[in-house]
């Protein structure tokens, strides 16, 4: 590491730094240089060992992190295994990076070179200046070492020149386009699966094989001519869903199936009823619903009301490819020869600077291009066999006007790809040879799709016709582009159709590498009546068109009936899974960066958010906290009493995340590693031999985590015994885990390596981070006997994850186009199942503006997940770093988040009842709205009430936004401005104005919202602090409800019956109203000292004059309160209703008038301490005036007294 003003060097810190390398300074270090004037970093150097630096607070009472190397710095770093980051020459022993007295081995002085290189760019470029110096002359000039000056100036250009492509943004050239995937790619002849469009599907049910077993259909499928190849099972499921599993008969091999994503096996359900004729099968799997099965050609149609929602094949483009024999032609015994440190790197710079020197072109150009299409053309109406043949025969006659037969002489078959996969230097191998699996599934009388996290892109999935397909390939992407169909770094094969009059969706069980095309087509009866003309008459529906296409492993796909978003939330939840009850700290604000760079610095950090009286609950550590990259150690220089640090942040009630990856540092001297070899837990290459990557800690090996055996063992390293250092208030973060492998291909682990079982890679790449974070989970779970909940966050996901992990969107930027994909990235999140999400606040990479650090935390406070975080090279991030407004804007920011916890833990708990997403998109709860199913600004929050979801939030995300639309839905509905309380009548879109300080937030109607107004230091220091309840009526003044659920916020004691789940419900006329609580579970019991301290009622529609509470010695006590006829809001304050009035099954407070009069009126109740009532006094009524072309409510009064005179507008 270099001082940014001076000459000095130091190493040891950094995320390659001499700690990682094993250099732990042992002697008194010796100050070489003092920086405090640059309020920067002194530098030290040890004696005799490495180097380490020390903070300088002169200036600064709080760190401030040096440069650090770039992303593209950290991946060379990988492949060419550095982990030394000194000027000087190191060489490598047998055990390890050591120092090296020998001269620099390029002959030039660290000034010559910075001249020489950076000259031309400028101090913006510093960074890159390491790498030069660092990783060229630590490994890639070992190579040249006997090239010429002039020569080792070339290459050491050429370098960077590749290099400054790649800081920007995501290099597209590192990952795979359709085109690139032989299964994917289009060709003219050999049609395999993304260009495989028979007009008719070869695929046939053998009638004589059909057969029917309660809540099972069976049948064989042959195709073509050929021998019945394949077997299906269609299940009648229980939940409102039915099941189509197709594989092979006799396979050469068994194919994977990831039942690990399922929530147990799915409870069958037997078929009302079944009509099986000699070319059809009409099942009937509820009152309501029904699934014909047509024999030949193959497909699917599924029915609800007798409307065709869904249809399977209907397209015809199912295609199966069945495990073969490798040709003896292609046998080839030769060993696969290593890919060598040269090999990488010339790759790496090679497709670098040919990206930068020319942009990439298509894989045709336009005249072959029409030459295929026009080929194609000829061959519309051959029906094509499983290998892409054409089919024409008696059984699958041309449709009139079909197309010619194919020339077998005129080209030769494409079979690249078939059985070797070439992919810049690396080299795929397919001992079972092709194996893809695709299906075509079609959403009758649908325009939007949504669904197939995890992409940066809008919530409705786009038409993919003129570009690449949707991928799910899970990949450590580096600063992903938005507005992309690119694989990320999760994978969720899972779609949702939503119309006006019905939600339906589809999720297939396959763990393979998908893509995905849809296709919207036009109200056009002519696709219904070519298709359905059986069932349909010539009414006109969209359709919505989907193509599914994994490159192995089987089909299983269920098939959700929907028939409203809740039903499909419901239904899909009790397949998978639902997000378990988190503990209470997760919902508050965390609060991480890479890195924290020892405990002073995590001290301070936690201080100075208490100096700054800024709530937090969690605070995290990356890699860096560790031993050399050794997880489940801690640095014993920076972190040397782990414990220590861990009890006094949770002495404030306060928690710690540690990073954890699943790669393991290849270090013969660490116990962890020898164990896991000798028990042999490791992944294998093709060769099988134990497969050696290079990720942080340099050579890397990678745990099996399909071996149940290895989870089981991974799960016990989190025992307090194992993991030294570590306590019950040490939570785990799982990064890295789709596995990343920095020297392989696609950043990630080759396809044909071998996992327990003799699995590929390729079969199961989607839910190794699955098994991985599954493991965690247990081990958490584990180590305190079953009493805590855990926390993981996991960056790789899959179907199921969400029973064991939260996930974030990964390594996003300091940008606004980042901040406005983070809404529909954590919208499609939640509706897939993963409910607790959310992006780094501020951008992983580069440094925000004040203002888009503001806007960041009003949009992040409204993600389940809260957390800031930034890479190495960034600037610090805590609120204290900014100027004193926008200090004071994030702490009001974070107080209003922390306001709305008790609002938060509910919408948890009850997503774990019904799988009810927790942010979800406004078509969710008003799903007749067709102007609201494009919309991704704008969302709903939590689950606020029985009936109804109660905050909707439209955050700014576009800079110099001073006013922003919003669109107030259901006419039946009133909303309310959450910081002004006026009320606005919807429906219609009004102009909110945003200044810096205001965020969009809205209450709807007829909602009862709780929250805490007291801020502590922390979540975990309010558990017993008094509530306010906001109650919101509905537009006639008449009505309002919500819930809350309480627990001790930590433990599975709720599972026990500890917590209160209770319901409130206001309820009104013109002459009287009641405010009531109930227990909704009556046996459930938890003892709370919380209270109501505050009441306050928004669109109370009179005026009261006296306030009394009633308890139960019937003595009326006068209670403060403010009535503000202009908002119509009433505040009760200090109504000293205690905490029996949650605890108790019956509670009433009454608000009593009558004009003129006053009165009191009790609530009978068994328990009489339960009973209590508050009394309004000689009230007036307020005519309300609604002016709905203003969208405002206008109001006026009779008989008015005389305070109020003057008052009214």
């Amino acid at each position: 590491m270099q001082c940014n003003r001076c000459d000095v060097v130091c190493s040891g810190s950094g995320r390659r730094g001499g700690r990682a390398a094993g250099l732990i300074p042992t002697a008194p270090k010796t100050k070489i240089k003092d920086h405090t004037s640059h309020n920067i970093q002194r530098c030290y150097l040890d004696k005799p060992q490495g180097g380490g630096c020390q903070q300088d607070n002169t200036e600064s009472n709080f760190p401030v992190r040096p440069p650090a190397p770039s992303p593209a710095t950290r991946w060379l770093r990988a492949v060419v295994g550095s982990n030394s980051i000194d000027v000087m020459s190191w060489s490598r022993g047998e055990s390890g990076t050591k120092r090296s007295n020998a001269p620099n081995p390029v002959g030039r002085s660290t000034a010559e070179l910075e001249a020489d290189l950076l000259a031309p760019v400028g101090e913006s470029l510093h960074r890159i200046e390491f790498f030069i110096f660092e990783q060229v002359n630590l490994l890639f000039f070992s190579v040249v070492f006997k090239f010429t000056s002039k020569m080792r100036l070339f290459l050491t250009t050429f370098i960077f020149i590749a290099l400054l492509c790649q800081v920007a943004a995501v290099d597209r050239s590192k990952f795979k386009n359709c085109a690139q995937s032989s299964f994917c790619r289009q060709c003219a002849y050999f049609r395999r699966q993304r260009n495989f469009k028979p007009t008719i599907s070869p695929y046939s049910i053998l009638p004589q094989s059909v057969s029917v077993s309660g809540s099972g259909f069976h049948a064989e499928i042959q195709c073509g001519k050929g021998r019945s190849l394949l077997k299906m099972t269609l299940q009648n499921l229980q939940v409102g869903a039915v099941r189509l599993i197709i594989d092979e008969k006799e396979p050469l091999r068994e194919r994977f199936r990831p039942l690990q994503a399922l929530n147990g096996e799915p409870v069958t359900s037997d078929f009302i009823s079944t009509e099986i004729g000699s070319d059809m099968a009409v099942l009937k799997v509820a009152a309501n619903k029904e699934v014909v099965v047509m024999f030949k050609p193959l497909r699917l149609d599924m029915f609800v009301d007798k409307n065709l929602v869904m249809s399977f094949n209907g397209d015809g483009r199912f295609n199966f490819e069945t495990f073969k024999e490798k040709p003896k032609e292609l046998e080839d015994n030769a060993e696969p020869k290593p890919l060598t440190l040269f090999n990488r790197l010339f790759d790496y710079v090679q497709t670098s600077v040919l990206k930068w020197l020319k942009p990439l072109q298509s894989e045709q150009n336009p005249a072959d291009e029409a030459s295929e299409n026009k080929k194609y053309e000829q061959n519309q109406g051959v029906a094509y066999d499983r290998d892409g043949n054409p089919i024409n025969d008696a059984e699958h006659p041309l449709e009139e006007g079909g197309g010619v037969e194919q020339n077998a002489h005129e080209e030769e078959e494409d079979t690249d790809g078939l059985w070797t996969e070439h992919f810049h230097t690396f080299t795929d191998s397919k001992p079972y040879g092709p194996s893809s699996v695709a299906a075509d599934i079609s959403f009758i009388g649908f325009r939007h799709v949504f669904g197939l996290p995890e992409h940066a892109d809008s919530l409705v999935l786009r038409d993919t016709n003129q570009t690449d397909p949707y991928r799910l390939y899970n990949l450590d992407v580096f600063q992903y582009e938005v507005d992309s169909p690119m694989a990320l770094y999760g994978a969720a094969p899972y779609m949702i159709a939503h119309s006006a009059k019905a939600t339906v969706g589809a999720f297939w069980l396959n763990s393979a590498e998908g893509w995905f095309d849809v296709s919207y087509e036009p109200d056009d009866s002519s696709l219904l009546k070519n298709l359905f003309s059986r069932f349909f008459a010539n009414d006109k529906l969209p359709v919505a068109k989907t193509h599914w296409m994994f490159e192995t492993g089987s089909v299983d796909i269920f098939f959700l009936f929907g028939p409203k978003p809740d039903d499909i939330f419901r239904q899909y939840s009790t397949l998978t899974g639902v997000n378990p009850l988190p503990p209470y700290f997760a919902l508050g604000k965390h609060v991480s960066r890479w890195n924290f760079i020892d405990m002073n610095d995590v001290r301070q950090t936690d201080a100075g958010y208490d100096l700054h009286d800024i709530p937090y609950d969690v605070i995290w550590l990356d890699i860096e906290h560790t031993y050399g990259k050794r997880y489940f150690t801690w640095d014993p220089i920076k972190f040397s009493n782990p414990a220590e640090m861990i009890r006094n942040i949770s002495a404030k009630g306060r928690k710690m995340v540690a990073v954890v990856d699943p790669h393991i540092k290849k270090d013969e001297n660490w116990d962890l590693y020898q164990e896991a070899l000798e028990k042999d837990y490791y992944v294998k290459d093709v060769n099988n031999r134990v497969y050696e990557g290079w990720c942080w800690p340099g050579a890397a090996v990678y745990l099996d985590f399909l071996n149940p055996e290895v989870r089981k063992w991974y799960a016990n390293k989190y025992q307090f015994s194992e993991y030294k250092g570590s306590t019950e208030d040490l939570y785990v973060w799982n990064d890295m885990n789709e596995p990343s492998v920095f020297s392989g291909p696609e950043v990630s682990m080759p396809r044909d390596n071998i996992h327990f079982g003799g699995l590929e890679h390729r079969e199961v790449h989607n839910v190794y981070g699955l098994f991985h974070h599954m493991s965690t989970f247990d081990g958490l779970y584990q180590r305190s006997n079953g009493k805590k909940r855990p926390f993981v966050l996991t960056r790789s996901f899959f179907i199921g994850s969400q029973r064991y992990a939260n996930v974030w969107t990964g390594d996003n930027a300091a940008q606004w186009s980042h901040l406005r994909i983070s809404n529909p990235m954590v919208l499609s999140l939640g509706i897939a199942g993963f409910p607790f999400t959310g992006a780094d606040i501020g951008g992983f990479f580069g440094n925000p503006d004040e203002e888009l650090i503001v806007r960041w935390y009003q949009v992040g406070i409204f993600h389940s997940f809260f957390r800031v975080h930034s890479e190495l090279n960034t600037r610090r991030r805590e609120p204290w770093f900014f100027s004193e407004q926008t200090k004071a804007l994030l702490r009001d920011i974070v107080r209003l988040r922390y306001s709305l916890l008790p609002y938060w833990y509910t919408g948890c708990y009850e997503h774990t009842k019904n799988g009810w997403p927790i942010v979800r998109p406004m078509w969710t709860e008003f799903p007749t709205d067709t102007a609201l199913f494009n919309e991704e600004k704008q969302f709903m929050i939590g689950r606020g009430t029985v009936q109804r979801r109660c905050l909707m939030a439209r955050p700014v995300t576009e800079p110099g936004e001073s006013s922003v639309h919003v669109y107030l839905p259901d006419e039946k509905s009133e909303w309310y401005d959450w910081f002004t309380h006026i009320p606005i009548v919807g429906p219609g879109v009004v102009q909110v104005a945003t200044p810096l300080e205001k965020i969009p937030l809205f209450v709807r109607g007829g909602c009862i919202v709780p929250i805490k107004e007291r801020m502590r230091r922390s979540s975990g220091l309010s558990h017993q602090d008094p509530f306010t309840l906001i109650m919101a009526l509905n537009k006639d003044g008449t009505f309002a409800n919500g819930t809350l659920y309480l627990d001790d916020g930590d433990s599975y004691e709720y599972k026990n019956g500890q917590y209160l789940y209770q319901y409130f419900v206001y309820s009104g006329d013109k002459k009287s109203g009641s405010l009531m609580s109930t227990t909704m579970h009556p046996n459930a019991n938890y003892n709370t000292n919380a209270w109501i301290e505050k009441i306050v009622i928004l669109g109370l529609q009179f005026y009261p004059t006296d306030v009394h509470v009633f308890r139960a010695d019937y003595v009326p006590k006068k209670l403060n309160f403010v009535f503000d006829n202009q908002k119509m809001m009433l505040t009760i304050r200090k109504p000293e209703v205690p905490y029996l009035f949650l605890a108790c099954n019956i509670a009433t407070v009454i608000l009593k008038w009558r004009n003129g009069l006053s009165s009191l009126v009790m609530r009978k109740s068994e328990n009489i301490d339960c009973i209590m009532s508050v009394v309004l006094e000689k009230c007036q009524k307020i005519f309300i005036h609604r002016d709905y072309s203003s969208g405002m409510a206008v109001r006026f009064q009779t008989k008015l007294p005389p305070e109020l005179v003057g008052r009214v507008r």
